[in-house]
């Protein structure tokens, strides 16, 4: 199993918290695909400002909001068996 500080553990964990937050969390159960999105559509934006004022730290931090967000969709796609990010998942187990 790969140390959670490499990229292939890192998605490890996302992968296991997101599941967990979906499944044990009432509003995490709740969201759809829209609601999501239109609940953290500022996060892209936000990454954009952190970039263009050169904030790494805050940059940093939107980058973790952002990647957050397109796992939890793939997730949502997943539970409706219109596809998922099974790729890396596959990969990392191996490593």
């Amino acid at each position: 199993m790969p140390l959670a500080n490499e990229p292939a553990g890192s998605l490890l964990a996302l992968d296991e918290i997101t599941r967990r937050l979906r499944r044990d969390c009432p509003w995490d159960r709740e969201q759809t695909s829209a609601r999501s999105c239109r609940i953290r559509s500022r996060r892209p934006n936000e990454l954009a400002d952190a970039a263009n004022s050169g904030d790494d730290a805050k940059m940093l931090d939107e980058l973790g909001d952002v990647l957050f967000q397109v796992y939890f969709l793939s997730l949502l796609l997943e539970e409706r068996g219109q596809g998922d990010l099974p790729p890396w998942r596959s990969t990392a187990a191996r490593s």
